[in-house]
């Protein structure tokens, strides 16, 4: 899935700094990147738990890849 949004603000090195997508569930981090203008590749569903390149990189063209993951469900394991 690739997300496209409004022209991207650029920084001084010609490229854009990427916001950080870490925890944000797929639509926030979807809209975020809308409204950076950032193209977006989605892996995966849940959470945020990486991206490529990493928060505050100037990256040209705007576009980031976003690894999502669902928290883990298995229950903590105590001591006997």
């Amino acid at each position: 899935m690739v997300g496209e949004g409004a022209p991207a603000e650029e920084e001084a090195s010609g490229g854009v700094a990427m916001p950080d997508f870490t925890g944000l569930g797929l639509a926030e981090a979807l809209e975020l990147a809308r409204e950076r203008g950032i193209r977006v590749e989605v892996e995966g569903s849940g959470r945020a738990i990486a991206q490529f390149p990493p928060p505050g990189a100037a990256h040209k063209p705007a576009e980031c890849r976003i690894v999502f993951a669902h928290e883990s469900t298995s229950p903590a394991r105590s001591s006997p």
